[in-house]
């Protein structure tokens, strides 16, 4: 079983997209043999947005939000196009 990612308190999901950015200009960089880092992270990172529930409220209401900009933005190529 692996160690959590940080020894001593919470690593924020914010922090962990920052590291995520790091570790991807890492294996750019250096080469693929650095992937396990970025593989680890993005896996930390995903147990985090689960276990968040203020994060996963924030998601739906932003997937809710831009799906409503859409309808609405339909509704109005709609109307401007019958006029």
């Amino acid at each position: 079983m692996s160690k959590p990612l940080a020894r001593s308190g919470h690593v924020s999901i914010e922090e962990l997209e920052a590291y995520r950015v790091f570790a991807a200009y890492i294996v750019s960089e250096f080469g693929e043999q650095y992937i396990g880092v970025l593989d680890r992270i993005e896996q930390e990172l995903e147990k985090a947005r689960r276990e968040d529930p203020l994060a996963r409220a924030r998601r739906v209401l932003q997937e809710a939000s831009g799906q409503a900009q859409m309808c609405e933005g339909n509704r109005l190529k709609a109307i401007s196009s019958s006029q």
